[in-house]
């Protein structure tokens, strides 16, 4: 009996106690206008309206002849109490000859504190697709003498259609079942990984049908987000065919890959793209200015960020991910592969190394650690790896980083689980060297983590078990793959470009000459203080995380594409590598002092190697960003399962971890749609952009 009402309590407060409060807020908060409205909307009027010299037309139908002077005058008989606006209009671009997505709407007023000049109440998104949007709630002071709405991103040329025009009506109640349905999933899964939770008391074992059951869930509805984070802005118009840069001087192909695969089908490095007779004679085609002097001259345009050598196009990026996908995809079916289906594949396969990885890191070194802990770090390493930043915009830049991730995470994990009781798996040193030195062929800098291999065994190296004749096979299965992988690689080089280390990155023909590009060393601070340091730039207003100005300190070139702040603002827990040498006696005993301070030396190695070679790039914190969240897993899991077993101490350690560790994935998900970055979602996917602005309508 007691134990049935322990559990209609856990249901009760658990489950039905959110699901309550949510629905209050459904109903009373998000709906605040509709309840506002109820007072005023008796009053509601349908008033004539006229349009100011900066439109031609009548009867609602205008055009914009000069953009400054354009507004509607709502024709008010007398001061009055207005508390919203009903507007349903539409606006088309003469540019595009399209309809604008989204109408902006200045509401002006002369009111009781202000008579005799307009006083600008602020600016409203009006989407028709998004009922609500049309009601704006507005704040004057006192009764309302004169009013007029401007539209601030109409341009001469554009057509406005103004279909009605109220005051003061019954703005309609709204129930959003996504935002229900959001939040509620949102304070469930923070339920489930609460410190009282039952999953902190089941021993790490994915033999239980229990644990396999959630690690399945989380598999499939991080697979869904995977879908829907990669198809955002739409990138398939992209790939359909090459577009040029706004300039008009650039062609812009996002189908790379594609061109690869051809060229490795028919046996030949370059890639058969035509080039302009004016390129191949350019003393320093490398030069951007002019490269777009030469365009705009002959009406020839220039691949953009495409490697060009001796007169050929060449991909710099690397060639197994064309092997792997591109290749076999128009083997078997003669069609060309979208570079964001790519994009999904390797997030999926990076979703279940990192799982795999994880798993082998728990058993080896935390045998005695829970399934709750071992399912919250696998949210955390997948969520806040920059995986989101590489999907939202999933051109070719994302595919090898992608691909390095996985084979990186792969590696390792065979490499933990490579010792057995009392001797080392031959396969298992080969299999995770062979992944390891795949990187090579992906993104050369991943490399790097084949040093993680001196730590994890070197136990193994102490006793001797690489050397001599009994260790001489160990040290062929772990060294033989880098030097077969290492081979292939300096052998495509040296086809290409002659030698047997240059991967092409230096004959990219982008924004910059990277031929000739500076390499001082004073842009490496500069590099850490932003990928680590740099806070994020806050706005009150949606959708909140706005873009980093670029560097004006450094007096030199440091390339940086739209930046949002650094790993430990977006990522709040990684801020416990700090207390490494605090930690160092738990760390040892535990046998992971060594990887952790070699993980942290490398990151710091890859931030300086990413800032002198390519610049500030959110994609490139991809690089690095692993390692510090894999830092943060064993140190957070070994003071964790440092602690009592129960009691006050391990609750509160439980509970600031799993604060942090989802603070840092909300923000996150929230940075997919700060403004600003590239194909940002509120000119591509206007629809999803303002839905969400919706849900906060009540804040108006």
């Amino acid at each position: 009996m007691g134990n049935g009402k322990k559990r209609h309590s856990i249901l009760r407060y658990r489950f039905l106690f959110p699901a309550f409060i949510i629905l209050f807020l459904e109903v009373f908060v998000f709906n605040l206008p509709f309840w506002e409205s109820l007072s005023s909307s008796s009053a509601a009027k349908t008033p004539n309206i006229t349009a100011s010299a900066g439109f031609q037309g009548s009867a609602g139908d205008y055009h914009v002849a000069d953009a400054k002077r354009a507004y509607i005058q709502v024709n008010l008989q007398s001061p009055q109490s207005i508390k919203n606006i009903h507007l349903d209009a539409t606006a088309d671009d003469h540019a595009y000859g399209q309809p604008r997505a989204t109408l902006f709407v200045s509401p002006l007023v002369r009111d009781d504190g202000s008579v005799d000049r307009y006083v600008n109440l602020g600016t409203a998104h009006v989407m028709r697709k998004i009922h609500v949007t049309q009601f704006l709630r507005i704040h004057p002071s006192g009764n309302v003498h004169s009013l007029r709405l401007k539209f601030p991103n109409l341009k001469k040329g554009d057509r406005l259609r103004i279909l009605s025009l109220q005051i003061n009506v019954l703005r309609p109640f709204s129930f959003s079942f996504l935002r229900v349905t959001a939040l509620l999933f949102f304070c469930y899964v923070v339920i489930l990984f609460l410190p009282s939770s039952g999953i902190y008391r089941w021993r790490l074992s994915l033999i239980e049908h229990r644990q396999k059951a959630l690690l399945v869930a989380f598999i499939v509805i991080q697979i869904a987000i995977i879908l829907v984070v990669s198809q955002l802005t739409f990138p398939g118009r992209a790939f359909a065919k090459p577009y040029m840069s706004p300039d008009g001087a650039f062609i812009n192909d996002d189908n790379q890959y594609n061109h690869l695969a051809d060229a490795i089908i028919a046996g030949r490095p370059w890639l058969d793209l035509h080039v302009p007779d004016w390129l191949q004679n350019l003393q320093n085609p490398y030069d951007t200015s002019v490269r777009t002097h030469y365009a705009h001259l002959t009406g020839e345009q220039s691949y953009w960020d495409y490697a060009f050598f001796k007169g050929k196009y060449y991909s710099y990026f690397g060639v197994l991910p064309a092997l792997l996908t591109f290749v076999p995809w128009k083997i078997l079916t003669g069609h060309d592969l979208r570079n964001d289906a790519a994009v999904v594949l390797f997030a999926v396969g990076f979703l279940v190394t990192a799982i795999y990885f994880l798993y082998r890191l728990y058993k080896r070194f935390f045998p005695n650690s829970s399934f709750g802990l071992f399912l919250l770090s696998c949210i955390f390493l997948v969520n806040s790896s920059g995986l989101l930043t590489l999907l939202y915009s999933p051109k070719i830049y994302s595919i090898p980083i992608l691909a390095a991730l996985m084979f990186s995470l792969l590696g390792l994990g065979i490499w933990i689980g490579a010792r057995t009781d009392d001797h080392l798996s031959k396969r298992s040193l080969f299999l995770g060297s062979l992944f390891v030195a795949a990187t090579l062929a992906c993104r050369p800098q991943f490399v790097l983590t084949a040093l993680l291999a001196l730590p994890l065994f070197w136990q193994e190296i102490k006793d001797g078990w690489f050397f001599g004749v009994h260790g001489l096979k160990n040290m062929l299965c772990a060294v033989s793959p880098f030097l077969a992988v290492g081979s292939g690689v300096m052998a495509y080089n040296w086809i290409r470009f002659g030698s047997v280390a240059d991967f092409g990155v230096t004959y990219n023909l982008t924004g910059f000459d990277v031929a000739h590009r500076s390499t001082s060393l004073i842009r490496i601070p500069w590099g850490i203080w932003m990928y680590l340091f740099q806070p994020i730039n806050y706005g009150p207003n949606y959708p909140f995380i706005l873009a980093l100005k670029p560097i004006k300190g450094f007096l030199g070139q440091i390339i940086m594409e739209p930046f949002f702040g650094g790993l430990f603002a977006f990522v709040p827990i990684t801020l416990i590598v700090f207390c490494i040498y605090g930690f160092r006696t738990q760390l040892r005993r535990r046998g992971v002092f060594g990887v952790s301070v070699l993980a942290l030396g490398l990151a710091v190695m890859t931030i300086g190697m990413d800032t002198i070679l390519g610049g500030l790039s959110p994609r490139y914190g991809a690089d690095f960003t692993w390692l510090f969240l894999m830092v943060s897993i064993i140190m957070y899991t070994t003071y964790i399962e440092g602690t009592e077993e129960t009691g006050k101490k391990r609750m509160m350690a439980t509970s600031i971890v799993m604060t942090l560790i989802a603070m840092g994935v909300v923000l996150g998900y929230m940075n997919l749609f700060s403004d600003g970055r590239y194909s940002d979602m509120s000119s591509t996917n206007p629809l999803i952009y303002r839905y969400i602005e919706s849900w906060l309508l009540f804040l108006q």
